[in-house]
C-alpha cells in the first residue's frame, strides 16, 4: 500500500495505518492518534458534513485506510458515495435519510460485504443503480421505513436476517400505490412462503 498524507494546518503528515481495533485504525506516525482525529475530523467536518457525493469512490479507497470517526449522514445527492469502493465493511451508520438523490450510491461495489446500517426514510429514492453489481453484498441492516422501489439484482449472498430486515422495513402501502421489491433469483428463489406473504400483503411486488 501506498503511503498516505494529510495537510493539517499547511502541514503535510505522513500516515501509515496500522493496527485496526474495533472499527478504528490507529495510525502509529509521528502523532499517534492524532493524525486519525485530525484526517477524519476534518474530512468529515467534526461529524457536520453533509455532502458525501464520490467522497468513498474508487479502488483506492480500502479496509486499511477507512475509518470513518462518525456516522455518515448524507442530505440531497448521495450520488456515487461508495460507488466502485475497496472497503468490504461500512463500519458505521450510512444515513440517506434525507437524501434525495442515490444514483450509484453502492454501484460496482464489488468488494462491499457489510452495511452495518443504513438508515433511510419513507422519502428515500431508490434509483435502479443504487445497489448494482454489489455481489458481495451479505449483511445490511435497515434503520427506517423503505417507500420507493428498491433493488438487489446482483446481491445472491445476501443472509436470510438481510432480508428480513428490508422486508420488516417496507412501508405497508395498503390501498397506495404498489412499488417494487427486487432480489437476486437466488435469493428470491430461497425466500419462504411466509416472506413471500408479508410482501404481498403490504402491496409490494415481488421481482427475482
Amino acid at each position: 500500500m501506498s503511503d498516505l498524507y494529510i495537510t493539517v494546518s499547511g502541514t503535510k503528515r505522513l500516515l501509515t495505518a496500522g493496527k485496526r481495533h474495533d472499527k478504528n485504525i490507529v495510525v502509529e506516525a509521528s502523532g499517534g492518534d492524532g493524525h486519525y482525529d485530525a484526517f477524519w475530523d476534518a474530512f468529515q467536518e467534526n461529524g457536520n458534513r453533509r455532502k458525501y457525493n464520490w467522497a468513498f469512490y474508487g479502488t483506492n479507497w480500502i479496509d486499511a485506510c477507512y475509518a470513518p470517526k462518525y456516522d455518515i449522514i448524507i442530505e440531497g445527492a448521495a450520488t456515487n458515495a461508495f460507488a466502485q469502493t475497496g472497503i468490504t465493511d461500512t463500519k458505521v451508520t450510512i444515513d440517506i435519510s434525507g437524501a434525495t438523490n442515490t444514483t450509484g450510491l453502492f454501484s460496482n461495489s464489488a468488494a462491499v460485504a457489510t452495511i452495518r446500517k443504513l438508515k433511510v426514510s419513507e422519502s428515500t429514492p431508490f434509483t435502479v443503480n443504487t445497489f448494482d453489481w454489489t455481489t458481495a453484498l451479505t449483511d445490511i441492516t435497515i434503520e427506517g421505513t423503505i417507500g420507493n422501489s428498491i433493488a438487489f439484482p446482483n446481491s445472491n449472498k445476501l443472509t436470510t436476517a438481510s432480508v428480513q430486515s428490508v422486508i420488516d422495513h417496507l412501508k405497508d402501502l395498503s390501498g397506495a400505490a404498489s412499488q417494487t421489491l427486487t432480489l437476486h433469483a437466488a435469493v428470491g428463489g430461497s425466500l419462504t412462503d411466509a416472506q413471500k406473504a408479508a410482501i404481498t400483503a403490504k402491496n409490494w411486488t415481488l421481482v427475482y
